[in-house]
C-alpha cells in the first residue's frame, strides 16, 4: 500500500456553484461557523427544521514508516447547509455549530483508534481491512 492512497468520501460534495468561496470548510481551518457559511437553499416544507448543517469526513489511509496511519479531515458543506429566512439566531447557530463540532470529535476518535491499533503495513490487504473495520 506504500504510495497508494485510499480515499473514502462519506458524503458526496455538492457540485461547485461557480462561487469564489470554497464549497467545503475544514474544521481545522474554520472551526467557528457564521450564518454566511450557510449557502444552501432552504426547504419550504412544513415541519422541516429551521436550519440544516451538512458535515462529513474526508478520510485517507496510508503507510508511513511501516505504520498504518489515517488522515481524517472534518468538512462543512456550504452549498447543502441552509437556514430558513427569519430563523437566524445565536441559539440556533450555536446548535448548528454543535453538529460540526461533534463531527470533529468523531474524526479525532477515528485518528486515535487507528494509531492505537498499531497496524503494520507488511500486508496491504490486512492493513486496509483493519482500517475499514475501525472506521466503520
Amino acid at each position: 500500500m506504500e504510495g497508494n492512497y485510499i480515499l473514502i468520501a462519506l458524503l458526496t460534495a455538492v457540485a461547485a456553484s461557480g462561487q469564489s468561496t470554497p464549497r467545503a470548510l475544514r474544521w481545522d481551518q474554520h472551526p467557528a461557523l457564521v450564518w454566511d457559511d450557510f449557502k444552501g437553499r432552504p426547504r419550504r416544507i412544513a415541519g422541516e427544521p429551521s436550519a440544516v448543517t451538512d458535515t462529513g469526513f474526508r478520510v485517507q489511509f496510508e503507510c508511513r514508516a511501516d505504520a498504518f496511519d489515517i488522515r481524517v479531515v472534518t468538512e462543512f458543506y456550504r452549498n447543502s447547509s441552509w437556514v430558513k429566512p427569519g430563523r437566524r439566531s445565536i441559539e440556533l447557530l450555536r446548535h448548528e455549530q454543535g453538529h460540526f463540532d461533534i463531527t470533529e470529535l468523531y474524526a479525532r476518535r477515528m485518528r486515535k483508534a487507528i494509531r492505537d491499533a498499531n497496524i503494520g503495513c507488511e500486508n496491504d490487504r490486512r492493513a486496509e481491512a483493519a482500517g475499514k473495520r475501525i472506521f466503520a
